[in-house]
């Protein structure tokens, strides 16, 4: 990530913008309504005044009315500031554009995304770590055309980071992907970046893979095994079913709870075609 404004240039050309702004426009009618309830007290203070009501406490109709002016001037400005916030989708990476300053992340200097959904199912928030970042940052599903968005990021991302983490395999490293503690609500979050902060430093490693097999648990499946993987169209858990050519089960992967789940199927989906090819030892330990 980097604060430079000339840093656009970085992550290429420009393909979409993206604002919040359902989220600047609610903010902006209900700061209007408070401005019409403060011109409204207005009226009726003036109507005292002139002797045309009587009313035994004016000072709290002029009190609510300065209270409703002010609201509804303060949220008509954070509306404003609301609609500033644009997101920018390029060719090699996205930024942030906000209170007058530029953050920029390149696709391939994204070390770790993560993924909300609301009742298992619908696509609600994406969350990353750049290099060198100090937090998670994230945009949900309040932000236009987010899935485009979404899934630009996760394409691009996973493109650029699957082929040297092969590398690493076929040199006989091991990679763990590590998942959040169970019992994390799946309800939007307004700012999913700050709730990744906290289950990140939580989480725990859950599957192991390598360039022959893969592990969760005492689990382990060989990856030339491995026919073919199903998700259930359910939203009582998230998960992805890993089948062997006989139609059983291998695996059973939760999605939303593991980190780089995207990233992970796209290793697993590499290596079990190259080793398809090969004669294994189909091992299966449950």
């Amino acid at each position: 990530m980097t604060h430079d404004p000339s840093s656009l240039a970085r992550i290429g050309r420009v393909i979409s913008r993206h604002r919040y702004y359902g989220m600047s426009v609610a903010l902006l009618l209900v700061g209007l309504l408070f401005l019409v309830a403060a011109a409204l007290l207005l009226y009726v203070v003036m109507q005292v005044r002139h002797g045309n009501l009587s009313m035994s406490d004016p000072t709290l109709i002029a009190r609510s009315m300065a209270g409703s002016a002010a609201i509804g001037v303060s949220l008509i400005l954070l509306g404003l500031w609301a609609h500033q916030t644009c997101w920018t989708l390029a060719e090699h990476g996205v930024a942030c554009h906000k209170g007058g300053k530029i953050q920029t992340w390149r696709f391939d200097e994204i070390v770790e995304t993560s993924r909300c959904y609301r009742q298992n199912l619908a696509l609600v928030a994406v969350a990353w770590r750049g290099r060198g970042d100090g937090g998670w940052i994230s945009v949900n599903a309040r932000l236009s055309d987010f899935r485009r968005f979404h899934d630009a990021l996760t394409a691009a991302n996973t493109a650029a980071r699957t082929p040297w983490l092969l590398d690493r395999l076929h040199r006989g490293e091991a990679l763990d992907f590590v998942e959040w503690p169970e019992g994390v609500s799946s309800a939007m979050t307004a700012d999913f970046g700050t709730t990744m902060d906290a289950l990140a430093a939580k989480s725990r490693p859950a599957v192991r893979l390598t360039r022959d097999s893969l592990a969760m648990g005492d689990r382990h499946v060989e990856l030339a095994a491995i026919d073919e993987r199903d998700v259930p169209d359910t939203w009582a858990k998230p998960v992805v079913h890993l089948r062997l050519r006989d139609g059983s089960t291998a695996l059973t992967l939760g999605y939303q709870r593991i980190i780089d789940f995207p990233l992970l199927m796209a290793l697993v989906e590499t290596l079990a075609r190259r080793a398809k090819a090969k004669p294994v030892d189909v091992s299966l330990h449950a």
